[in-house]
């Protein structure tokens, strides 16, 4: 086989697939997500947080229960990917305890946003 017909043949038997620096940039996005997600996060309770200390009719507490939603929402998806992929028995039940933290959150602002609590 001369070199062309080697990475003809390479190519061929590489298609359809992603190469390794592409799967390095998705990775390197997904961390840059997720990090921005939580500083966002920290952000909205910061703001909100001040906005209570200094008695602003603009303060809500059912923003705090959503952003808290959605922080152990990430977490407990993360922790899950990670048992998909890895299968480690300890970060199924983490993930669980995070979905779980999420789902209580989230029905707290629930009742807060429809006048029950």
């Amino acid at each position: 086989m001369n070199k062309d017909e080697i990475l003809a043949k390479s190519r061929q038997e590489n298609k359809g697939r992603t190469d390794e620096r592409e799967l390095a940039v998705i990775a390197g996005g997904g961390k840059a997500a997720y990090f921005t997600g939580m500083a966002v996060c920290i952000a909205i309770l910061l703001i909100n947080s001040a906005l209570r200390i200094f008695g602003s009719p603009n303060y809500n507490p059912a923003l705090t229960f959503a952003v808290w939603g959605v922080w152990f929402s990430m977490q407990g998806v993360m922790f899950l990917y990670k048992y998909i992929k890895i299968g480690k028995k300890h970060e199924i039940v983490i993930s669980i305890v995070y979905l779980v933290l999420a789902s209580a959150m989230l029905t707290m602002m629930m009742l807060i946003l429809f006048g029950v609590m």
